[in-house]
């Protein structure tokens, strides 16, 4: 409320916020979803071309070890990954000496040296053409599957999987296991997916792929300043 008093307009990044029916206009990579009633004077712009994404261009490995990296989001992402480590037999089993395990983190106090599993500061991550990644639905889920690495998403809640972009989930580097539940058979899922992806190597990035540099955020500037 104190910021609109302020501005000429109010813009949420954000396809899943308790306020987006307060602001003027919503930029979203997918569907949006408001928690509560919509405004009609709400602007929706919902298209994954306005997607901000990171480094999704993947580096060749170059002989180093395969890794599957979790790049799991969410307040709860400790909880998730302990319990993946505890109960998915791959990641227990897998044999250090063919590959590593690599915890993604924003927030490099929530993690240590854990589950033999080393841990990168988001800002500092690149994608390698070996890597399993296994994401958690949003933007991280996007990054990695148009990176053409193998990728297995799981989506934390309904909502999630609600908002989620249709057309990712039929990419051939992509295997989603619907939402997370720490179910047996939620497990047994995870694990087909990762034997899977073990056995099969070298997913490419779709030719017909826009190169995504700056294309979200200059989308973005463009709409708002080009559509008076």
């Amino acid at each position: 409320n104190m910021i609109k008093k302020i501005s000429k307009s109010t813009i949420s990044l954000s396809p899943i916020l308790d306020y987006l029916h307060k602001v003027d206009t919503v930029f979203a990579r997918s569907k949006v979803i408001f928690t509560r009633s919509k405004s009609t004077n709400t602007k929706i712009y919902s298209d994954s071309k306005y997607a901000i994404f990171r480094k999704i261009y993947p580096m060749p490995n170059n002989g180093q070890k395969e890794r599957i990296v979790l790049f799991i989001g969410g307040n709860n992402r400790k909880e998730i990954i302990d319990f993946l480590f505890e109960y998915s037999k791959i990641l227990n089993d897998v044999n250090s000496a063919l590959s590593k395990k690599v915890i993604i983190s924003n927030f490099n106090n929530n993690f240590k040296k854990t589950n033999n599993a080393s841990v990168i500061n988001l800002d500092d991550f690149i994608f390698f053409e070996n890597d399993i990644v296994i994401t958690s639905g949003g933007l991280s889920f996007m990054e990695s599957a148009y990176s053409g690495c193998r990728t297995i998403n799981f989506f934390l809640e309904n909502n999630h999987q609600k908002i989620a972009d249709k057309n990712i989930l039929e990419f051939d580097n992509v295997i989603s296991t619907g939402v997370f539940n720490k179910s047996k058979e939620f497990i047994i899922e995870m694990d087909n997916a990762l034997k899977y992806f073990y056995n099969t190597k070298n997913f490419k990035l779709n030719k017909n792929l826009k190169n995504f540099d700056m294309v979200g955020s200059n989308a973005i500037w463009d709409s708002i300043f080009n559509d008076k």
